[in-house]
């Protein structure tokens, strides 16, 4: 695709253009998964982005985008990339919403569907790309009617044929430098929580790390069908919410149950977090698929030897406790996979069990409390693990009694 440069400018982290192009072809070539770039969040609710079509009509100016490039190629005042290998930094929301009438509309032409009522059945029986049209609160009826009201639409086609948009693009950008970008960029729509940051980091190497996982293991994203199926437990060894994931290893790093929420601003005077080293310790393909392997070890190891434990570990709670509780464990100069697979070896043997059922009976002791059970759960089993792996056994009411007193 062709853009107009204006300007560009080369610092320490990449190369980065500004240029403008029209937002119908802009829309017509990107890929066809653009929307599922996966350091992104997942397309949201937002009132405000719900009017964008009005905003292109009437021709005023909307904020403007940011994606990375593969490769740029220049000729005087004409900079081209392949889009369908761009990724988008900043603008997905809004790029979505002004994509999604073109996409809707071509699939109506193909399928010969000449109602919004047709269309929502047709998109229910689709499966995934449809589940997920159908949960976007900005998919309503007045919203269905302009994609096949003929006035309408045509009316939306022709302003984006009008309307040029801006684009900053940026190429050479490190892996490290496109999750800085992206918090950077997205900071002043949503808190952006320390947990967000293992997300992003997390998910920017999902590609490279869901075909080495093989099929014994799946995880789940929020916008996956099955996924409060499996948040409510009902699961199969090897099947987890991503989001649980994400935060066991998180409390493993920090040694502190966390939980899976907008917390802690970034401090955005501290720089920390990101250091190279601390990146390619922790968030390589390597460390993260036999992170996730021991996770299913140790799921397979319980779930053997109790089924009630099957539920138990899938929940985020647990996940955080005891891996928070490992990471207080095992010593700091020791390697983290080493010590997580010893623990499991110990789990499997006998030498350490984690008593599910007096768990239970200790839990129910908290209906009707007014602390956060939730956090009392994470502390409590963190407390537990710590203990047991350190004198070989432990006590659910002393781990409770601990984080009750606390």
């Amino acid at each position: 695709m062709n853009f107009y440069l204006f300007d560009s400018k080369k610092t320490k982290t990449g190369k980065w253009y500004l240029c403008k192009c029209n937002l119908y072809e802009y829309l017509t070539d990107l890929a066809p998964n653009f929307y599922d770039f996966q350091v992104q969040r997942r397309i949201v609710r937002n009132i405000y982005l719900d009017g964008l079509y009005n905003t292109i009509i009437s021709g005023d100016p909307i904020p403007a985008f940011t994606i990375t490039a593969d490769k740029v190629s220049i000729n005087g005042t004409s900079l081209e990339i392949d889009m369908k290998k761009a990724n988008i930094l900043d603008g997905l929301q809004r790029s979505f919403r002004l994509w999604a009438i073109l996409e809707f509309h071509k699939i109506a032409e193909e399928n010969s569907i000449t109602t919004p009522r047709e269309f929502i059945r047709y998109m229910k029986e689709e499966g995934g790309f449809g589940e997920m049209v159908l949960g976007l609160d900005f998919v309503s009826s007045s919203f269905l009617k302009k994609v096949f009201d003929k006035e309408s639409y045509n009316s939306i086609i022709n302003a984006y044929k009008e309307f040029d948009i801006q684009i900053v693009i940026w190429e050479g950008l490190s892996e490290n430098d496109i999750m800085k970008k992206m918090l950077l960029l997205n900071a002043g729509q949503r808190p952006v929580s320390s947990t967000h940051q293992y997300e992003l980091l997390f998910l920017h190497k999902i590609n490279e790390i869901i075909p080495k996982l093989g099929e014994t293991i799946k995880l789940y994203r929020e916008r996956d069908g099955e996924y409060y199926k499996i948040k409510r437990g009902d699961r199969s060894v090897g099947e987890y919410q991503m989001s649980s994931i994400i935060i066991a290893l998180q409390s493993l790093i920090e040694k502190k149950p966390l939980r899976i929420a907008p917390a802690n601003m970034i401090e955005w005077d501290s720089d920390s977090f990101f250091e190279a080293e601390y990146v390619a310790k922790y968030f390589n393909t390597e460390f993260l698929c036999n992170f996730i392997y021991l996770i299913r070890k140790m799921d397979e190891v319980l779930s053997e030897k109790d089924p009630n434990y099957l539920q138990w570990f899938g929940k985020d709670t647990t996940l955080s406790g005891i891996f928070a509780g490992l990471g207080k464990y095992i010593n700091s100069e020791d390697n983290l996979l080493n010590g997580i697979n010893k623990a499991i070896d110990r789990i499997n043997s006998g030498e350490c069990d984690f008593c599910i059922t007096e768990f239970e009976r200790e839990l129910s002791k908290l209906a009707g409390s007014r602390i956060n059970v939730g956090n009392a759960v994470r502390k409590a089993i963190a407390a537990y693990t710590q203990e047991l792996f350190t004198n070989g056994s432990s006590s659910w009411s002393n781990a409770f009694n601990l984080e009750s007193k606390g």
